[in-house]
């Protein structure tokens, strides 16, 4: 019976996320209550195990030339020591992000402002693990096609808005936030959020998993494959 009740059940368990996430908010109506709209970006989860680098969500907002958005964070240690290297108000060119993983997308390509530098070190004020230090530097705020970045040499999910504010971005300066997280962010955003919307790109997070390779596979399972019937158990 237990296994006949998970049989009919299992799809309870998937919910279906949205890659184009930063599509829909380009053309969202300003928001009824205040605050930014959060997009979790879960895929690219450094607390499961992600590199933190992944570039689909960062690439659409600026094809979509989404306004007042920031990306938090890129884990890519070589493009913040090219612009710690350079130094503020300086303009580099950059091959940002798309390194630890196939998965993670391509590098975004350009030019990028750098509107600040830091040592890369925070404490926690969320209720997720108040009063914990990080040190994720050298980090930078870099401006690239209109979107905000901060920049990070180690890769580590925000519990809240001080690991962008060591960078000197303010989450009330923004419409869209995106963050690398998938639950630990929300003790501290919730309240802070106009609205949280989870997206799930390609990454090695990925809450389908049906987007990863399998080698020894040999024959039909669930969620792989919607459509695999089990048989009936031997009474």
């Amino acid at each position: 019976r237990l296994a006949q009740c998970c049989t009919t059940m299992r799809r309870r368990c998937f919910q279906a996320a949205r890659e184009d996430e930063a599509r829909s908010v380009g053309f969202l109506p300003d928001a009824k209550t205040p605050g930014p709209v959060v997009i979790a970006e879960r895929s690219d989860n450094p607390g499961g195990g992600a590199f933190g680098d992944a570039t689909h969500v960062l690439r659409e907002l600026i094809k979509y030339q989404v306004k007042q958005a920031c990306v938090c964070t890129i884990n890519d240690p070589e493009t913040s020591q090219k612009a710690v290297a350079a130094g503020v108000g300086q303009i580099i060119d950059v091959e940002l992000g798309g390194k630890g993983s196939k998965l993670a997308g391509d590098p975004i390509k350009g030019k990028a402002y750098v509107k600040s530098i830091s040592d890369g070190r925070y404490t926690v004020v969320s209720p997720m693990g108040a009063g914990t230090k990080f040190d994720v530097g050298p980090a930078v705020g870099l401006l690239i096609e209109g979107v905000d970045v901060a920049v990070v040499s180690g890769s580590m999910q925000p519990f809240d808005a001080n690991q962008m504010k060591m960078v000197g971005f303010d989450p009330t300066d923004y419409r869209v936030v995106v963050v690398k997280s998938s639950s630990h962010f929300r003790a501290w955003w919730t309240d802070v959020a106009s609205e949280i919307i989870d997206c799930d790109p390609p990454g090695i997070c990925s809450a389908d998993i049906s987007t990863l390779k399998y080698k020894n596979k040999t024959r039909k399972v669930f969620p792989l494959d919607p459509d695999a019937v089990y048989p009936e158990p031997e009474k």
